[in-house]
């Protein structure tokens, strides 16, 4: 039995799948917009760290010169950022140098720098982001070599180490600053000297100091002897004073009244009316027979 279709309906069919066939075209349409939109944004945004700056460049035009600081900044897509710390940086290094008498000599050489934040384009034309490996630390390396052939080897290990670091500073803050790099400092540490030279340097240092004992001690000495003179003639000048003020009559008294502070001391007084006198006879007399009576007893 033959089945008869209505067109009618099969129109509105037809119709129907078209009607869910667009909608779903622009649901795919919409999300891949959306998703073009999101790509196209991650390539417009970019984000500079803090104590950095981006370097622009460009597909058609190269390094740009200007340069994004820190923060969120808008670019074109077919710009590239490439990222400059400007902070200070600390890079130490163990260098072996040769002292003018031919002496080898190890240290490590620390240097500060930074490089200068509005040249950053230039050292990304000129150099690249390599530059610490490219320029810094070989320059570095060749000023601190230099300067140390200049210096006996005993004056890197003394004080005279800060006025070799001031020439290492001032040399290669000149050739740095030619690549848009600013030294901030130059330290050296731990100097390693020939051992030979180091006992010297020690041999040297002990003397220095018992020589200085020395000083200190006939320093010493010299004042006690002053000290001892001041006061020899002192006396000296007490007795002379002394010895010029004394009369007979002065010695009659002194002698007199040293005796007095004897019980059993008689004394007479020397003079034309001088008379015999005792000093507590009766006690001596006493004394005198109570010792003679204990003897006889």
């Amino acid at each position: 039995m033959a089945q008869t279709i209505n067109m009618d309906d099969f129109d509105d069919y037809v119709k129907k799948g078209q009607h869910q066939l667009h909608g779903s075209m622009k649901i795919i349409i919409v999300a891949i917009l959306f998703f073009a939109l999101i790509f196209l944004f991650s390539f417009c945004i970019v984000t500079i760290p803090a104590g950095h700056v981006g370097v622009q460049y460009s597909w058609f035009g190269g390094v740009l010169d200007d340069e994004f600081g820190e923060g969120w900044h808008f670019k074109a897509p077919w710009i590239s950022i490439t990222t400059y710390s400007v902070r200070t940086t600390e890079k130490t290094d163990v260098i072996h140098a040769l002292s003018n008498e031919g002496l080898s000599i190890n240290m490590d050489a620390t240097i500060l720098y930074r490089i200068i934040p509005n040249k950053a384009n230039e050292i990304h034309k000129g150099i690249g982001p390599n530059y610490e490996y490219v320029v810094v630390m070989p320059q570095f390396r060749s000023v601190v070599r230099e300067v140390v052939a200049e210096y006996q080897a005993i004056d890197i290990y003394t004080e005279k180490r800060a006025i070799l670091e001031n020439k290492v500073f001032e040399d290669a803050s000149t050739r740095l600053k030619e690549k848009n790099i600013f030294v901030e400092s130059v330290l050296f540490r731990n100097v390693e000297l020939p051992q030979q030279l180091k006992n010297s340097i020690e041999e040297k240092k002990k003397a220095e100091q018992d020589s200085l004992r020395m000083e200190y001690i006939l320093e010493k000495e010299k004042k006690e002897a002053d000290r001892k003179r001041i006061e020899a003639q002192g006396i000296a000048d007490a007795n002379k004073i002394i010895a010029n003020s004394l009369t007979k009559n002065y010695l009659t008294w002194y002698w007199i009244t040293n005796l007095d502070k004897h019980n059993s001391v008689i004394y007479v007084p020397v003079g034309e009316n001088g008379m015999p006198m005792f000093k507590n006879v009766d006690t001596v007399r006493t004394d005198v027979v109570t010792n003679v009576t204990n003897y006889t007893g």
